[in-house]
């Protein structure tokens, strides 16, 4: 998925805000940006300054809005004035006080992506029409509000502190996960409840010592690891329906992947990289060289994170 958004500047008269936003309701552009950050494809705004947002009144159309404004000390704007928007992307700010509770209000989202922002983050557990969701820096009493998501497809969980996926494991929807550096976590078993489970990304989860029994998760095409050197054993990887499979930047044995190849009956790409030229050669031994591939962009399916945003002038 694709948004294309335009980086406006913190000074636009009412004149030009409703030139942008016939843009929006023209079709084409679906939002804006207001940025401290990305000088390169607009304008940005002041890191420092607490911005007022009721210049949204402009865009009662929008369908996709970034804020990364780090100064600012509400969003009650987003909710009153843009509350029909698909796709949210909120920046971290500097105030732990800022609310996120007029998120309750957006009932049209499909994709929001936040950062440490945790006051009142239970507002997004009434958020069910969600799809899409990416969640950097949060504690386990805050991922648990996940666990109401029924419609969830993608799943972002970044540099957070918690021990197991308990949260999702009743996302039945969930197509494509990814977690990366996540303090803590070490028993990764209720990923064997991910019954549509397509694309499953790992990476640096150091207290990770084995992948559980995944063979059962029939949709299951594509399993990245980056990065897991606490592994011990891959035998849960055995009978699964991966088509493709990437252990990257892991100093693991390569004796793991002696049984892998009978193990692994529809797996068609194989990337690896253990550390070692030596290893990898080892672990590659054991299966065809007509699955071994180069770099992850042999991998034919997608393991980009949601919605991908493009800057348009």
């Amino acid at each position: 998925m694709s948004v294309k958004l335009k980086k406006i500047s913190d000074n636009l008269s009412d004149e030009e805000h409703s030139s942008i936003a016939e843009e929006i309701r023209r079709g084409k552009i679906d939002g804006i940006s207001l940025s401290h950050l990305g000088g390169a494809y607009g304008p940005t705004w002041s890191v420092g300054r607490d911005y007022n947002l009721d210049f949204l009144k402009h865009y009662s159309g929008i369908r996709a809005l970034e804020v990364s404004l780090p100064a600012i000390t509400s969003i009650d704007a987003i909710a009153e004035h843009a509350n029909k928007i698909k796709f949210l992307k909120l920046g971290e700010f500097n105030k732990k006080t800022v609310s996120l509770k007029p998120l309750a209000n957006l009932n049209n989202l499909n994709s929001l992506s936040l950062v440490k922002n945790k006051k009142d983050i239970d507002a997004i557990s009434g958020l069910t029409g969600l799809i899409d969701l990416s969640l950097t820096g949060y504690q386990e009493k805050q991922i648990e509000h996940v666990a109401s998501l029924v419609n969830l497809e993608r799943l972002y969980l970044g540099f957070g502190t918690f021990e197991d996926l308990s949260a999702i494991k009743e996302l039945s929807k969930l197509k494509n996960l990814e977690i990366l550096w996540v303090k803590k976590l070490h028993d990764l078993s209720s990923l064997e409840n991910l019954a549509s489970l397509k694309i499953l990304s790992l990476s640096t989860l150091k207290q990770v010592t084995c992948i559980p029994d995944i063979s059962k998760l029939g949709q299951l095409k594509s399993l990245v690891m980056d990065t897991m050197n606490g592994i011990s054993s891959l035998s849960g990887i055995k009978g699964s329906s991966i088509n493709e499979l990437a252990v990257i930047n892991s100093k693991i044995d390569p004796l793991m992947f002696s049984d892998l190849n009978n193990g692994l009956p529809f797996l068609k790409r194989l990337v690896l990289g253990l550390g070692a030229k030596g290893k990898t050669k080892e672990a590659y031994s054991f299966f065809d060289s007509s699955v071994i591939g180069e770099t992850l962009n042999d991998l034919k399916h997608n393991t980009s994170r949601g919605s991908r945003i493009e800057f348009c002038s």
